[in-house]
């Protein structure tokens, strides 16, 4: 894609302790890409996405988004350019879903959400306090925050975990229905079906594959002294957790190995 990327890492390291969560991570995403950052837990996903957003520095390397250091971009740029999704949603309580998301669009300058409740689904519960929805709705309700007035970035950490099939289903068929120029960052175990997505593997906070849309590799992995042969994602995720390498990689279909992921 032309033009600077909207997201530019080059060799970011970043330790806790002893822990090593990023060592020397590159990357770069054009606009309108969408991105999906796989890996077993404690791989560097959250820690990449935290960095990208400027809540966590790194101790080396550079991060740019839109040209700038995240902690340079003014913060009225940063409300209404980029949209995040934490993995653990922080939308108050005590607020009705529709109070909400009217603040949330007043404060980002505009005033229309109606399709985005549409899409997930939510316009039911728009006259219910948040606190009193299940957590699949909840979900629901911070994507939809973060969607709205049409963001160029949108990091979502971890969108389909612990959710009902309902709204798993609902909240990837939304996140793959999203176009036009937004740049998509999206750390998760699941792949939404339909979701057309590059896919960046981590583990020990390093990448280790990538896999271009459309298609998936067909994983070589190398399990105490065994060769391995993958072809789903969410094995390939769990088996590298356990210790597995990547050896190799090759080309294959990705349809039907993306509807198994979603079902794993």
């Amino acid at each position: 894609m032309g033009g600077d990327p909207v997201v530019a890492v080059r060799g970011a390291s970043k330790r806790y302790g002893r822990v090593k969560a990023l060592n020397g991570v590159s990357l770069s995403i054009g606009r309108g890409e969408k991105v999906v950052l796989a890996g077993p837990n404690g791989s560097g996903k959250s820690t990449l996405i935290k960095v990208m957003l400027g809540i966590v520095r790194p101790d080396s390397g550079d991060v740019r988004v839109f040209s700038l250091k995240p902690g340079e971009i003014p913060a009225s740029e940063r409300l209404r350019r980029i949209g995040y999704v934490p993995e653990r949603e922080g939308v108050p309580a005590f607020m009705r879903v529709r109070d909400y998301l009217d603040l949330v669009a007043a404060v980002r300058g505009c005033s229309e959400w109606g399709e985005e409740a549409r899409a997930l689904g939510i316009r039911g519960v728009a006259d219910r306090r948040i606190g009193g929805l299940s957590q699949g709705y909840r979900r629901r309700v911070s994507i939809a925050a973060a969607v709205i007035c049409s963001p160029e970035l949108l990091v979502l950490d971890e969108p389909l975990a612990n959710l009902d099939p309902g709204s798993r289903i609902r909240i990837g068929d939304f996140l793959a229905s999203i176009g036009g120029s937004v740049t998509m960052v999206m750390s998760t175990h699941i792949l939404p079906r339909s979701l057309k997505a590059r896919i960046i593997v981590m583990d020990a906070g390093s990448v280790v594959a990538e896999i271009e849309p459309g298609s998936l590799e067909l994983l070589i992995l190398r399990c105490e002294g065994d060769v391995v042969e993958v072809r789903d994602v969410a094995e390939a995720t769990r088996l590298v957790g356990e210790g597995c390498t990547i050896e190799s990689v090759r080309c294959m279909d990705l349809d039907d190995v993306l509807k198994r992921a979603v079902r794993a």
